[in-house]
């Protein structure tokens, strides 16, 4: 989603250094972008509906400055054009924004009647005029303070001034903003990714703070303008994830670091044979409730199977959109259970903020991450850590895979009878997942498949029990990078209605496997064929059309392993329909805003 970046450094070198940085900010999905440069402390902007190398394009060797903020957009308010490209520069202000402003139509009526003129549709250019305005009669600072008590929202902005040697910077909630101490100056990012290849020294900013960045000083404030101390964090980055290692594309280079994921995960999680992860046993609470977003929701629909067929907890799983939104009935005693690769999910982090406001006082917060130093780690109680480096590609492969790790290791440390089977599988996992990667007749027939699915008007993903949420795992996917609506249905809930919509247009891709109700799954797939559907079968059994026999002798982890079949289906019918497949259309990969 929308990124933010800038630097003020002693150096003349700001405008490239934030260039570079905003080639780091590509993964998280963007249509539009742009940047603003001080030079002798005038304002130059320059911004398009386009990729970071056409912007680059358009600087000269001979345009350097000390001061610069860039920033990539992805819509929210108004189509991906220039004019709703940031930065937004009005009067002597120019502005960068992530996040949503919740009032900003009655904000931007005043203005209007004002006389302020609007270039733009979004709802970031309010914040520019509403400043540029008390900049007329107060300092940045007070102006900051009173965006702070007037915009409803969760927001980060950054913005500069012209004749002002500052970067100015600020956030509400649920937006983040991180502070790079670099040896010649400050940088300011969304993440920590999009500095690291620059330095290893961060500073957090918290909500509803401020900060004033020149290029020997940063300085922090709260919402009242008290001035706050900050001590950096020491936070090393492997930024070498960031190349394709010779792979063509970011996704197919994650694929196959998926083996080393579950090595990470073992390396961290178990010691002396036994699961160690420092955090209370599930057998301590009386209901476990599981919160997550899109793939991460599917990794918790599985977890929710798991812990019930291993233990006597009971488990829902809510989407995170939805749980915030309606009435919760809070029991005592309870886990709750918060899922996210970036841990900045705007929808997730509202969903734990509504707990944590709720809950009572013996239930706790665990987070499950990829990023220790998010928005939700810093309110949680507990967190797992899915150790699976960075994700560059928005399709989400790797880190859907360590969470699934996550929750049989979870689940397999309140079960001591499991807990070995468990090990042991996870263990052989890597391997497996490995001879799959390099199964020739793997490949040759999901190519051949991928042909079947090219053709059909409607295409579903069928499977049961502890595949029906890898089937929904393989629908998303196969949209995300295709752009075919697909839909995921229950293998035996086919005949309660959804069976209308088959005839010879239709394609079914049946997960299975024969720890899973096989002969019933084949039962309900003669259901479709008879009504001249075609059914794909995805399974351990050597005649299914994709075998996937490395899982014949896993009787509880195989979803893991037939995951990685439904992620090179997707990925390529995606290739053959010439897509771009790490920056799939409208998506973005950390989505920070409800």
């Amino acid at each position: 989603m929308c990124g933010i970046v800038g630097y003020n450094i002693e150096a003349s070198n700001a405008l490239a250094l934030t260039l570079s940085s905003l080639k780091h900010l590509e993964y998280r999905g963007y249509d539009s972008i742009g940047l603003s440069f001080m030079q002798n402390g005038k304002i130059f902007t320059k911004k398009i509906a386009g990729r970071v190398d056409d912007l680059s394009s358009q600087f000269t060797q001979k345009e350097k400055s000390q001061i610069a903020i860039g920033h990539t957009r992805w819509s929210t308010h108004g189509k991906p054009t220039t004019e709703n490209a940031h930065p937004h520069h009005v009067g002597n202000v120019s502005l960068v924004h992530n996040g949503i402003i919740e009032n900003y139509k009655e904000l931007k009526e005043e203005l209007l009647s004002q006389g302020c003129v609007f270039k733009s549709t979004t709802d970031t250019e309010v914040i520019a005029h509403f400043i540029a305005q008390e900049l007329k009669k107060n300092t940045p600072c007070k102006a900051i303070q009173q965006v702070l008590k007037t915009f409803a929202g969760k927001y980060a902005v950054a913005f500069i001034v012209e004749g002002d040697k500052t970067i100015y910077a600020f956030r509400s909630s649920g937006s983040p903003m991180i502070i790079g101490v670099l040896d010649d100056g400050y940088t300011l990012a969304s993440d920590f990714n999009t500095v690291s290849h620059h330095t290893n020294r961060f500073i957090i900013m918290e909500d509803n703070q401020y900060a004033l960045l020149t290029s020997k000083t940063a300085e922090f404030f709260n919402a009242q303008g008290e001035i706050i101390q900050k001590t950096p964090i020491i936070k090393d980055i492997q930024t070498t994830k960031f190349t394709k290692d010779g792979f063509e594309t970011f996704m197919m280079k994650e694929i196959h670091e998926q083996p080393q994921v579950v090595r990470n995960l073992l390396l961290n999680y178990t010691k002396n044979g036994k699961i160690s992860l420092n955090i209370p046993t599930l057998s301590k609470f009386d209901k476990i409730s599981i919160i997550a977003c899109g793939t991460s929701f599917f990794a918790g629909s599985l977890g929710k199977y798991i812990i019930e067929s291993c233990t006597e907890i009971p488990v829902t799983v809510e989407i995170s959109s939805e749980f915030s939104h309606r009435k919760q009935p809070f029991t005592k005693n309870t886990l709750y259970i918060f899922a996210s690769q970036s841990g900045e999910t705007a929808d997730t982090i509202a969903a734990m903020e509504y707990t944590i406001a709720n809950k009572t006082p013996c239930s706790k917060i665990l987070s499950i991450l990829n990023s220790v130093q998010s928005s939700m780690a810093q309110k949680s109680d507990f967190i797992l850590e899915c150790f699976a480096g960075p994700e560059i590609g928005v399709a989400s492969t790797k880190n859907f895979i360590a969470q699934l790790v996550v929750f049989y290791l979870l689940t397999s440390q309140s079960n001591p009878s499991l807990e070995h089977i468990i090990i042991d599988e996870l263990i052989r996992i890597p391997y497996a997942i490995e001879a799959i990667l390099a199964n020739h007749n793997t490949i040759q027939a999901i190519e051949k498949t991928v042909k079947n699915i090219i053709n059909a008007k409607k295409v579903v993903f069928t499977g049961r029990t502890f595949l029906f949420p890898i089937a929904c795992e393989g629908a998303l996917k196969l949209s995300e990078l295709s752009y075919i609506l697909v839909q995921s249905i229950a293998s035996g809930e086919f005949k309660h209605g959804p069976i209308a919509i088959v005839d010879d247009t239709t394609v079914a891709v049946s997960i299975t496997h024969s720890q899973n109700m096989y002969q019933k799954t084949l039962l309900s797939n003669e259901e479709i064929l008879s009504r001249n559907g075609t059914v794909i079968v995805i399974s351990d059994s050597k005649t299914a059309d994709i075998p996937v026999t490395e899982a014949s002798d896993f009787t509880n982890t195989y979803p893991i392993l037939l995951t990685i079949v439904i992620q090179l289906l997707s990925y390529y019918t995606a290739q053959k329909l010439g897509n771009d497949i790490d920056k799939p259309r409208n998506l973005a990969k950390s989505v920070t805003v409800e």
